[in-house]
This record gives structure tokens, sequence and C-alpha cells, in this order.
């Protein structure tokens, strides 16, 4: 075979093959580069680049070049030993770990304990990244997206997957998760012990949170927050689906505040977008809460089908935020599982009341929310063609299939086997 062709097959083959010429970094003691900062100061990754961190305390690090062309090829910082993470200690700096990155990349970080941030333990500037099977603990803020990446010009995009975040938050203003991204996949993961803030505040502009458990904790503000774009960033529509996920709450630093869907923040006029909330298969339990399980505003819009709304201290279901100009609106809502104690929306039908939805046991920390035998959630729900949930949050940070028998079951899991 003539060299020419030869070298056209083999051009042929590696682009079929484009994993074949992906590099692999060692980094720790005893290897080329002692950390990830001594590594991308000569060295770019690209495309299915793996760097891997041996296990070890490591300084904070700094990304601002290189990068991968999608979520699938991103080059990825992982754990050289799953079972014995690589720690990424910030004590006594603002950031762990920052992605501040030309428009249009992607990275991934894979199995990393991160922890002791003044600051942002994982911060995401205009770019992608792709966070699994991380453990994020005793920051100030545990997640933050960057302002700016809701904007067209400068998206930033969040795939967390695997991941448990513990006693991050501060005050009202930092949270476990500060989520801004032009979209946010987010799926498996457990929040718990908030320190302040809220468990999980979102403005991007579309939203996915799929079998995640949210334990708020005893002193974080709202367990949950969507509401419009931060500053200076142009209204546009918002929408986030929750489909199979756990959230509990037990008073808290505010005993007023549960989950918000608020496009004003407060009732500051403004940022008047509409933002729309989908409420799929979720079960939400709280104890010693005083307000609504729903806060809204003029620019929310709820959407809720075969969830638990299980509360024995509040007297409604949904109600404005404090200080908003106006009520939310709630499209038509169907054969959810509500506390016979709380006021209703019209537009809930088919909803199933009671005085408790049959937990194995109820717990706002470490409960069992699967459905004994005689719930009266059991094959109560709607079938819907293309939000019905397939899986269901597996403790911790997993997921597992859901064992659907006969109808499918009101709440995020399906009842035990008889």
């Amino acid at each position: 075979m003539r060299p020419a062709i030869v070298l056209a097959v083999l051009v042929a083959l590696l682009a079929l093959c484009p994993a074949a010429l992906a590099a692999t970094y060692q980094v720790g003691e005893g290897q080329t580069y002692a950390t990830v900062t001594d590594l991308l100061a000569t060295v770019t990754p690209g495309d299915n680049d793996t760097i891997l961190l041996r296990p070890g305390v490591y300084p904070p690090f700094r990304v601002e070049t290189g990068g991968g062309s999608s979520p699938e090829t991103a080059p990825v910082i992982r754990a050289y030993d799953l079972a014995n993470r690589p720690i990424i200690d910030s004590t006594g700096k603002q950031n762990a770990v920052v992605f501040q990155h030309p428009t249009g990349k992607w990275w991934a970080i894979d199995g990393l304990e991160i922890k002791n941030a003044t600051f942002r333990g994982v911060f995401n500037v205009e770019c992608g990244l792709v966070m699994r099977h991380c453990y994020i603990h005793d920051c100030r803020d545990g997640f933050m997206g960057g302002m700016h990446n809701t904007r067209e010009s400068s998206p930033g995009y969040l795939i967390a997957e695997y991941n448990e975040f513990a006693r991050n938050g501060s005050g009202v203003y930092a949270h476990q998760l500060y989520v801004q991204e032009y979209w946010t996949v987010f799926r498996y993961n457990y929040i718990h012990d908030t320190t302040g803030g809220s468990s999980y505040k979102d403005r991007s502009r579309q939203s996915l949170l799929e079998y995640n458990l949210i334990e708020q904790g005893p002193n974080a503000t709202y367990a949950m927050e969507f509401c419009g774009c931060d500053n200076d960033i142009p209204d546009h529509t918002q929408r986030a689906v929750m489909i199979g996920n756990i959230v509990t709450k037990k008073a808290g630093g505010n005993p007023w505040l549960f989950i918000a869907n608020e496009r004003s923040e407060g009732g500051a006029e403004g940022a008047l977008n509409v933002g729309y909330l989908t409420l799929v298969n979720n079960t939400f339990h709280t104890e010693e809460h005083k307000g609504p399980m729903l806060g809204t505003d003029q620019g929310s819009l709820i959407t809720a089908h075969n969830n638990i709304f299980q509360s024995t201290t509040c007297d409604t279901l949904l109600a404005p935020v404090m200080d908003a100009t106006g009520p939310g609106q709630v499209e038509v809502s169907r054969s959810n599982w509500v506390n016979s104690r709380l006021a209703l929306p019209a537009e809930f039908t088919d909803t199933v009341r009671g005085d408790a939805p049959g937990f194995v046991r109820a717990a706002p920390e470490g409960g069992d929310f699967h459905l004994l035998p005689t719930s009266p959630c059991r094959n109560a729900g709607l079938d819907l063609a293309h939000a019905t949930p397939s899986l269901e949050y597996l403790h911790p940070h997993g997921f597992t299939f859901r064992a659907k028998q006969g109808a499918v079951d009101i709440g995020a899991l399906e009842g035990r086997q008889e």
C-alpha cells in the first residue's frame, strides 16, 4: 500500500476515534505537576483530556484557558481514586475552584472535595461546567454562577449530578447554591444542613431539577427560590421544571419561607419577567413552618401535578411573598395530595386531602418518604405522557428505577412493595 494511502487511512481512523488523541495528566505529590495551577501554567487541556488528581490536600485553582467543545468532550479534573478524594482546601482564600473562561467552552470536575471558601466553593463564569460526585462543604456559597451567565452574549451552563452540598450559606445573601445560568440540569444531588441563605436559589433562564434530596436544615431562609435575573440583566421568560424531588424544612432561620417562585424578588419593581414553575411528582414536607408552602408574586405562574404537600402548621398552600405587589397565577393542577388544613387555589382539581400521606417515616432530616401500603397516595396519580417519572432519588446522591405498580403514585417515591 502506498504511503499516501496509508496516511489517508490513518487520518480517517483517527477522525472516527477522536478520544484516541486525548491526553492524561497526573497531578500530585511525586507527579509531573504538583498542583492543578502548575499544570495549567504549561498545558492547555482540550477535548477528552483527563487530569487525574492524586489523593492529598491542594490549594485553590483558577481555570482561564483550554476547555472542550461540548459537555461530552469537556476536559475533566478527576479524582485518581474516588474512594479517597483529593481535597481543595480554600482556608483563608475567597474562592476554591473558579472557571472564568471565554464563552463557548466546557470543563468538568469529578470526585473532588471542596471546602472552606470564604466566598465561593465553585464559581462558574461564562462557560459550561459539568460537576459530578463532588462534596462541597463549609463555604460561604457552595456554588455560584456568574451574574452574566444568563445573557445571550456570554452564556454559562451547568450540569450537576451525584453531588453533596453541606453546611454552606451565610446570613440572607449567601447560599448552598446560587445558580445563574443560561440553562441548568440538576440531578441526583443531596443538599443538607444549610447554614444560611437558601438551600437552592436559581436565576437561570431554564432549569431542570430531577430526583434530588434537598433538606433545608435549621438555619436557612428559603428552602428553594426561583427568581428574576440579577441587576442589569434584561428581563426574559424563565422556565423551571421539578420532577421527583424531595424537599424538606423545619422552621429554619425564617419560619415563613419554604419555596418561592418570584420574579421581582421581594416585590421590588423592575424585574417582572414571567417565570414558569412546573412541579411533577415531588414530595414537599415541612414542620414548624408558618407561611405558605408556595410563595409567588405578580410575575410567577405555577403548574403542579402528582405532588405531596405535607405540613401540619401551614394554613395555606399558596400566597404572595412578603412585599409582593400582586399574586402569582396558577394553572389547572391535578391529582396532588394536600394536607386537609391547607387552603387551596381554585385551580387545584382532583386533589386528595387528608391528615397524613402515609410515609414510612416523615422527618425533615433523614426521613423515609416511601409510601406505606395503606397510603392514600398509592395509585392515585395522573399519568402524564411526557413527564411521569421513570426514576427516583436513591440516598445518598444517586438514583434508582421507579417500580411502578398500577397507576402512578403521588409523590417523589413509589410505594414499598407489598
